[in-house]
């Protein structure tokens, strides 16, 4: 059933519990035309309102005999489905390389572990990063291991602190968001 038209019987079931004053579930089902269980639905959350009392518990086919003992305006009908847990929102890659950002400009002196450490990035994005960063003058490699997997036990120093926005990349080179300037990749020979 569509929502819009739950609504309505919702409210015209409503409104005919108010005129009843006392009423069975069933005799609002067979006056609106509708199924029973629709009107179980409303008379819970009239009941969670204190919006109507049960006055007594039938058996049999005779139904619970309810009683409305409030306004018909004093009463929110909600309609619809509750609001369900939502599911974790993806974190996008730039969320993910501000947070490097933030981790690289807090600690000044670091290594690929302390990144780790203080961020949601994965290692490759973060050597990959830190690569780029490197590359483009921002941070500069303090002490360099020969023979060791490139980045994992360097440590860094950041010399180009332009703000907050990180740096992004590009093909040859990096944006620069808080100045907005390009910083070309340096070539090896002219390190």
């Amino acid at each position: 059933m569509e929502q819009s038209s739950k609504g309505v019987i919702t409210h015209k079931a409503w409104k005919l519990m108010c005129e009843k004053h006392q009423f069975t579930r069933r005799e609002i089902a067979q006056v609106l035309g509708v199924k029973t269980n629709l009107v179980t639905e409303l008379t819970k959350r009239l009941q969670k309102q204190s919006a109507i009392k049960l006055m007594s518990k039938q058996s049999g086919n005779k139904g619970n005999l309810y009683q409305v003992i409030t306004q018909q305006d004093d009463v929110i009908l909600g309609i619809g489905k509750p609001q369900a847990i939502r599911a974790p929102q993806r974190i996008k890659r730039n969320t993910v390389v501000q947070q490097v950002w933030n981790s690289i400009r807090i600690n000044r002196h670091f290594n690929k572990g302390l990144i780790q450490a203080t961020s949601t990035a994965e290692s490759s994005l973060i050597t990959r990063y830190l690569g780029c960063l490197s590359k483009a003058g921002y941070i500069r490699a303090l002490n360099s291991i020969k023979g060791s997997p490139r980045g994992t036990t360097l440590k860094y120093l950041l010399v180009r602190d332009t703000g907050r926005l990180h740096p992004t990349e590009r093909t040859q080179g990096m944006w620069d968001q808080n100045t907005n300037t390009y910083y070309p990749f340096k070539e090896k020979g002219h390190e």
